[in-house]
């Protein structure tokens, strides 16, 4: 706020009024001309990531600070609007904030975006809006994200700045000790440095006092190591959350040799899979870690939920082939390429030159996710009667309409004399065939809203939901505005096309290529406000008879999804592995409920049980849902996932996070259960079991 200071005449001695009304003059103007002034200045406001380097395909995470320096009270909301290719996409408002003389910052999360280009920026532009103006800021803000072929692995490692060093646990000898987690990054694999334009892999410090405290949040990163120091310093509910993201398919390394509160040890157990019917590690009165399996390695791995994690007991040494071996499976790097590193030291990747000479040639962009995958999800979802009015009727409607506006009209009225009547009949006649063609419209297409979806729960092998993942498919049948409210839960919208032909796709050049992404992006754009992922209300504008899908992710305890009442941990490999005991456990499943069917896979394997009361009205085939679902749980080996089979959890609308099981790797069982709704829902249950290693 400025100091005005006025002028006031010296004193004559007999010029008392005068003086007066300078000094009214003066208080009129700081009692109402001040805060007017105060209150047309706009409170500044900046954006800062919240981690060093974003991940690819991952939800948008920064924090944006509000600061006010006048005494005067300003209350207000930011708003802030994302572009992309100058085309917004989304926009973000904040619950109401009071300001004075403060500062105000606001975490925020949005759904992962799509960069066409790497010359296309994520720009952001903010408003503060009161009750009675709005300010503006004429500069774009743009936060640092990556365009959609770029793969970027962020690896987290949480521990405390104030230490300079890094934990000894992950030291060895023998080696530079100046990047003591190098081993974790899958880009130092890459058989030529070229490579790295379309792979590559960035280790991004956390302070534990600023690591996330939702599982959702945890999204930020592909890989999370957690040092000694940093266990003992995380409290309760990031641990939680922690365990939730690791066993809804995240990726840990967390070195556990001691672990001195009980929210500590709680975190271990889970993670190492550590039950009192099968316990794996003990801890003495002094938090000290002890294994209860004979081992001859240091670390204890395991596949909480869908996740992975390897549980340090003791200091390893990097250039051990068996450390190697596990860092490798945890990253879920496929059988066939684990055996290549381990001979030639790099993966085994086409040659470059294939990728960086001609950009028409199929596989420009090989990392890239695939664009089409969402479609899949569309065709299972979209209503079963959804059809347009015949030809014929159109043509008869129209013809009809032409014979009364045109002969019958003509000689009826000339008859009885009153041609000066058809201004009259004329647009009588056509506002009723009008508004019977609307009516038959509505009744092919539907006359109420059509809300659909498939909701996919994964488990543990105690049968409780570790992630829940819901597409919901909304075909208005009259164009209107939805608000919903979500609660821990991250909201994206899935994007599907239909543009560009399936065969046309592997021979577009670059440039087609762009405009097809960005075609791909244009559905509604969604308005988020309050605290995303915890508390928020998200708000879309839905078109008639144009169907709009939006995809809903849940972590750990959050789920609200009901699992069939099985005994889950009865199940064990052995029976699956038998044939008769495998039909029985099949057929058991699908005679507890009806409109249930069952797929058990493994390797080339695909055993199938006939649902019990399949529903008569249903349009969907048994090999149409086979494939989504297989689709949806395994990818093929292209791309990405010719070096991985299983990503960490990122809510994107690629589904590639879908994939929990690898077709290539025997050792891993996954069973299917759909239970197809009477109104449309469906469920599918997966549950993946793993082979103990020998």
């Amino acid at each position: 706020m400025r100091t005005i200071i006025f002028p006031i005449p010296a004193s004559t001695g007999t010029s008392g009024p005068f003086v007066t009304k300078w000094w009214t003059f003066a208080w009129v103007w700081i009692v109402i001309a001040s805060p007017v002034f105060a209150q047309s200045q706009a409170p500044k406001v900046s954006l800062i990531s919240r981690f060093d380097s974003p991940r690819s395909h991952a939800p948008v995470q920064f924090e944006a600070s509000v600061s006010w320096n006048s005494p005067q009270v300003l209350e207000g909301s930011l708003v802030l609007d994302f572009y992309v290719a100058q085309r917004r996409v989304h926009t973000w408002r904040s619950n109401d904030v009071v300001l004075s003389a403060s500062e105000v910052v606001l975490p925020i999360m949005m759904p992962p975006m799509i960069l066409p280009t790497e010359q296309t920026p994520l720009d952001i532009r903010a408003a503060f809006v009161t009750e009675d103006r709005v300010f503006t800021y004429p500069e774009e803000q743009d936060l640092p994200y990556w365009v959609d072929w770029k793969r970027m692995q962020v690896i987290g490692i949480v521990h405390p700045q104030s230490e300079t060093t890094m934990s000894a646990e992950f030291r060895d000898d023998g080696r530079d000790t100046a990047s003591p987690l190098s081993v974790f990054r899958l880009d130092s694999l890459l058989p030529h440095r070229d490579w790295s334009r379309h792979l590559a892999s960035r280790t991004v410090p956390v302070d534990p006092e600023d690591a996330p405290s939702s599982g959702l949040e945890w999204m930020a990163f592909d890989l999370v190591i957690v040092t000694a120091s940093g266990l003992q310093q995380m409290n309760d509910r990031q641990l939680r959350s922690l365990a939730d993201w690791v066993q809804g398919g995240g990726l840990v390394c967390v070195s556990g040799k001691v672990a001195r509160g009980s929210e500590q040890q709680i975190f271990l157990e889970q993670v190492s899979e550590s039950t009192t019917l099968a316990p794996r590690i003990a801890f003495d009165s002094e938090g000290n870690l002890r294994t209860l399996e004979r081992q001859e390695v240091n670390w204890i791995s395991a596949t909480p939920g869908v996740g992975r994690s390897l549980v340090m007991t003791d200091s390893v040494a990097q250039n051990d082939s068996r450390w190697q071996q596990a860092i490798l499976e945890l990253w879920r790097v496929r059988p066939d390429q684990r055996t290549t590193i381990l001979e030639t030291g790099a993966l085994s990747l086409p040659d470059h030159k294939n990728y960086e000479t001609n950009p028409n040639r199929p596989n420009y962009f090989p990392f890239a996710p695939d664009e089409l995958a969402a479609n899949g999800i569309r065709q299972v979802l979209m209503p079963e009667r959804l059809e347009g009015v015949p030809l014929t009727t159109v043509a008869t409607l129209l013809g009809l309409c032409l014979l009364v506006i045109g002969p019958v009209e003509y000689f009826v009225l000339s008859a009885i004399g009153k041609r000066r009547w058809t201004w009259i009949v004329f647009p009588t006649v056509a506002l009723l065939f009008s508004g019977y063609t609307v009516r038959m419209a509505q009744s092919h297409m539907g006359e109420t809203d059509a809300v659909r979806s498939l909701t996919i729960v994964d488990l543990d092998e105690q049968g409780q939901p570790v992630r829940e993942s819901r597409f919901e498919l909304f075909f208005a049948a009259t164009e209107k505005d939805l608000v919903q409210n979500y609660k821990n839960t991250l909201v994206s919208a899935l994007e599907y096309r239909e543009a560009v032909e399936v065969d046309d796709l592997y021979y577009q050049s670059s440039s087609v290529r762009q405009r097809g992404v960005t075609e791909f992006l244009r559905t509604e754009p969604l308005t988020f406000q309050g605290r995303a992922p915890l508390d928020y209300t998200v708000e879309r504008r839905v078109q008639q008879w144009k169907p709009q899908i939006v995809r809903t992710t849940r972590l750990g305890t959050d789920i609200e999804a009901t699992v069939p009442s099985l005994r889950w941990a009865e199940l064990t490999l052995d029976q699956l592995r038998d044939v008769r005991t495998q039909r029985q456990v099949l057929e058991d499943i699908t005679s507890r409920s009806k409109n249930t069917r069952v797929w058990l896979m493994h390797g080339t394997e695909i055993v199938e049980s006939a649902s019990k009361g399949p529903d008569p009205e249903s349009n969907l085939s048994n090999e149409t849902l086979s494939g989504v679902c297989r689709s949806l749980s395994s990818q093929a080996e292209t791309g990405i996932f010719d070096i991985v089979s299983h990503i960490s959890p990122n809510g994107a609308g690629t589904l590639e996070d879908l994939a929990i099981w690898d077709s290539t790797d025997l050792s891993q069982w996954l069973l299917l259960i759909l239970v197809e709704g009477e109104s449309g829902d469906h469920h599918l249950y997966r549950l993946l079991m793993q082979e103990s290693e020998t």
